[in-house]
């Protein structure tokens, strides 16, 4: 029984230190995650039935008998390039996910003062971030920088607390009409604001 004990106070000193060691933005940002993975979880049924019948292919379902088993991933932001900096939107996206496989992905955003999805589908986005993902696993996944500007998706990575940007799909066909071929690498920040600058 005293071993126990021991062990349970053990346990609480590491919980307390760990806790300790976060940053209150760290805990507002993990608190701010939890918060849409719930809502998104409790919103997705309702959004899964708005799928019409026979349509479910062109959301990322094989069938409806997925939806059962569908789940919601981590959140992360979408960001873009204004006055030659990099900023957050307001929206988060969440993937949604059947087993380990990205299948789509679901926007929210307040309406109201109350988070909504308002946006579901891009399964060949979801399925492309969790390839790159997959490819670059000694990178952590930020978000996704989405540049209107030159209809490009960058997905946002960090290393050694540096941000740093890999091309999608989108990216990639840009590059390639201003003869950039070698999009394979990562971007710097500032090597994203030199493109705007020179397109």
């Amino acid at each position: 029984m005293r071993k126990y004990q021991i062990n349970i106070v053990l346990l609480f000193y590491i919980s307390s230190a760990f806790v300790s060691c976060l940053s209150p933005q760290q805990i507002t940002l993990k608190n701010e995650k939890y918060k849409i993975s719930q809502i998104a979880k409790k919103k997705l049924p309702q959004i899964l039935e708005k799928i019409p019948y026979g349509n479910e292919i062109g959301y990322g379902f094989e069938s409806r008998d997925e939806f059962l088993n569908s789940t919601v991933g981590t959140p992360f932001k979408f960001y873009n390039i204004k006055k030659n900096e990099l900023v957050d939107t307001s929206p988060y996206c969440v993937p949604i996910m059947v087993g380990n496989e990205f299948r789509a992905l679901a926007t929210l955003d307040y309406i109201h003062d109350n988070l909504q999805i308002v946006d579901f589908g891009s399964n060949s986005l979801a399925k492309e971030i969790q390839m790159v993902c997959h490819e670059n696993k000694t990178l952590n996944f930020i978000g996704i920088l989405r540049i209107y500007e030159i209809y490009s998706d960058f997905l946002v990575v960090s290393k050694d607390q540096k941000k740093l940007f890999i091309p999608l799909t989108s990216a990639k066909r840009y590059l390639h009409t201003i003869d950039v071929y070698n999009n394979d690498k990562l971007f710097t920040e500032s090597q994203i604001i030199n493109l705007l600058k020179n397109k």
